[in-house]
């Protein structure tokens, strides 16, 4: 289940949306894919 607001930027995640980015083996989830795109080049 996507926790309820966006791990990196803190804004609600809508309910239709699931896009999880994997940081040091664990599943945390964005709000949009900008937060997906940023999170995912923050950790690679």
């Amino acid at each position: 289940m996507p926790e309820h607001d966006c791990y990196h930027c803190g804004l609600p995640i809508p309910a239709d949306v699931d896009l999880p980015v994997d940081i040091e083996g664990v599943q945390h989830h964005m709000c949009c894919t900008g937060c997906q795109a940023v999170a995912e080049s923050i950790v690679s």
